[in-house]
């Protein structure tokens, strides 16, 4: 652990006249912690920023409504999302990203309302800082031609079932914030 204002960066810096509280001459400060911002940055683990964007889409059945979840080739459960292409939107990405690996088109953007999850994992030894921003969307069919490349698998699933098959608890809590703005 690297120490601001003296420890061992400062054998031989000491110096009798102009030194400070510390016993340490200023310049022989402003070079420490220097040193110790540099070391601070070498050995601080980098985090890369991520984000994607989604949709959430969503079945009215009378007074209920059924969810799409989608289980990603790594095997958990959640929503249909993705990276932005160069020049998209937000809005534009969750839109393709929701054809591309459902094969759903025809639905109803509700743009008033976002959601968003945050969290960090890490791949490869490489530790990421990832946002997802989810819009909603009501659709007209439960029709899905999924993207086998991505998605293992999908389900229309109720809220109860819903809650219990996302494997992760942003995405739980994104579903939580969800059926409670549906039902306000």
């Amino acid at each position: 652990m690297c120490q601001r204002f003296g420890g061992g960066f400062g054998v031989g810096l000491r110096s009798q006249a102009w030194l400070n509280h510390n016993g340490y001459h200023p310049l022989a400060m402003k070079m420490m912690n220097a040193a110790c911002l540099n070391y601070t940055q070498m050995n601080e683990p980098q985090i890369t920023k991520d984000e994607s964007f989604g949709i959430i889409p969503i079945l009215r059945q009378g007074d209920s409504y059924s969810f799409l979840l989608i289980q990603h080739q790594a095997g958990h459960w959640g929503f249909p999302k993705g990276h932005a292409n160069s020049g998209e939107s937000p809005v534009q990405t969750a839109c393709r990203e929701l054809r591309e690996e459902t094969g759903i088109s025809d639905y109803t953007l509700l743009e008033e309302v976002s959601f968003s999850e945050s969290y960090t994992f890490t791949r490869k030894g490489e530790t990421f800082a990832k946002t997802v921003t989810y819009f909603l969307a009501l659709v007209k069919s439960a029709t899905v031609v999924h993207q086998i490349e991505e998605i293992q698998n999908y389900t229309w699933a109720n809220y109860e079932t819903a809650i219990n098959l996302i494997n992760y608890a942003p995405s739980r809590q994104i579903l939580q914030d969800v059926n409670q703005y549906l039902n306000s």
